[in-house]
């Protein structure tokens, strides 16, 4: 009798022997896990892939890093971005109009990290069909900059930031952020991290990809909801 093991990326071997480093069913036997219970954890695996899948498609879509003006209130967001060193994002809304968020970019750039904590509050809500605008505050740091010409205070950002529906599925947004106490090199683009021009467009409920400029370095985007 022969036995199939797996390698690489689930592809099937019968004829394979395994080595270090490899998992194979031989392995999980003399760990004491029978091949039923290893069929039964991946079928509990692939479920609870699928259903972080679902809630993250089932909730409303936003941009990328770039912090929106016309965030849900209630809503949890994740953004991905692409550009100059790649980046990740956090937000997360907490009712009345309130929404706090975070993001890390230009992760892998040899100028070095940028990062910030902003607090958006949202003076108008378009609802998805009209124009929606947003007060933005927060603190950044850009691990790049040797020094400051205001060594005893932080970094801050402060701004607004627009956002309309162009169409039932493209949405533009503009954040006119400026960074203050900050060197003079930290004006990208339109200003501070949480600055920038996108326009996103929603192939789904919960998953909107973008293309645009920000203050963190990134051209292409992508952000879900969960």
């Amino acid at each position: 009798m022969r036995v199939c093991q797996f390698r690489h990326l689930g592809t099937v071997d019968s004829n394979y022997s395994p080595t270090p480093g490899r998992l194979s069913i031989d392995t999980l036997s003399s760990r004491g896990i029978t091949p039923a219970v290893a069929t039964s954890l991946s079928c509990r695996f692939l479920a609870l892939s699928g259903a972080l899948l679902a809630c993250a498609v089932a909730a409303p879509a936003r941009a990328s890093l770039l912090p929106p003006a016309d965030f849900d209130p209630d809503g949890r967001l994740i953004g991905l971005g692409l550009g100059y060193g790649g980046g990740v994002s956090l937000d997360w809304g907490i009712g009345k109009g309130l929404m706090v968020g975070v993001s890390a970019a230009r992760l892998v750039a040899p100028a070095g990290n940028r990062l910030d904590a902003r607090i958006l509050y949202q003076f108008v809500s378009g609802n998805g069909k009209g124009l929606s605008i947003s007060g933005i505050l927060g603190l950044w740091a850009d691990t790049g900059f040797a020094g400051s010409p205001f060594p005893f205070l932080p970094p801050v950002e402060g701004g607004f930031g627009l956002a309309y529906p162009v169409m039932p599925r493209l949405n533009a947004r503009l954040n006119l952020v400026v960074p203050l106490f900050a060197p003079q090199r930290a004006f990208d683009v339109f200003g501070g991290p949480a600055a920038g021009l996108e326009v996103g467009y929603a192939f789904r409920p919960g998953m909107e990809a973008t293309l645009g400029l920000n203050g963190q370095g990134n051209l292409l985007g992508l952000r879900l909801g969960f």
